[in-house]
């Protein structure tokens, strides 16, 4: 995962760098999630909100809670935003990384972790989806055969 995130997200920043267009924010998330619906990438895209920094009822200490506003973001807002998906109150996939971060992510992004240290340590978003699907992780068949 970890590899994966860093190639993709240099590979982006290589090709805005040499005038291919200009991309402020991807969409990251595992393929072994059967019951992500478009209604769940659809809530984490689009999101509006801002960022309430005072407290946050999420077991992720980093993240805070998003409120609603009615305003598009702006394409700094959206190079600069940092989001995630929440199942219940338990930080999940997909993820919405601004280009803002995308440096900070590739120098951290290890191993099978993907992004998680760097939405462990830095001050992101949650977008409850718990009423859209589980977030389930699905491994073996068997763990298939269950989550149906």
């Amino acid at each position: 995962m970890g590899a994966s995130l860093r190639a993709g997200l240099t590979a982006l920043t290589r090709s805005t760098h040499e005038g291919e267009g200009c991309v402020d924010a991807v969409l990251v998330t595992l393929v072994d999630l059967p019951d992500l619906t478009p209604e769940v990438v659809a809530r984490v895209l689009d999101a509006p909100g801002h960022v309430d920094n005072d407290h946050s009822p999420h077991p992720d200490e980093h993240a805070v809670e998003l409120h609603n506003t009615t305003t598009a973001p702006t394409n700094q807002e959206l190079r600069a935003t940092l989001r995630r998906a929440a199942y219940d109150g338990v930080p999940g996939h997909p993820a919405l990384i601004g280009r803002d971060h995308w440096e900070q992510v590739i120098a951290s992004a290890t191993g099978d972790h993907g992004a998680r240290h760097y939405f462990r340590t830095t001050p992101h978003e949650l977008v409850e989806c718990g009423d859209l699907a589980t977030g389930r992780d699905v491994d073996t068949r068997e763990e298939l055969d269950t989550s149906r």
